[in-house]
């Protein structure tokens, strides 16, 4: 998989909103835990599924979750062709 360099670059600005379904995608997580401390989860693997206009992107993960992301364009976000 090559990555698509998207953070404020020209070929993410021409790629967005339903363009990006289908992508695969990592997006870097930290929990916060009860006791206040930080835990490293690190690169998470999952697909844009849907984007709306509102919401943003939503991404079904590998291990089942889903979320809505407002932007793909985070340094905590990393696209794939």
């Amino acid at each position: 998989m090559k990555r698509m360099s998207c953070n404020r670059s020209l070929s993410c600005a021409l790629s967005t909103g339903n363009a990006l379904i289908g992508v695969r995608l990592e997006v870097e997580y930290n929990r916060v835990n009860l006791d206040g401390s930080t835990e490293y989860l690190g690169w998470i693997k999952g697909t844009i599924a849907a984007w709306n206009r509102s919401k943003g992107y939503l991404v079904n993960f590998e291990d089942g979750d889903q979320e809505w992301l407002q932007s793909v364009e985070e340094q905590d976000v990393r696209l794939f062709e």
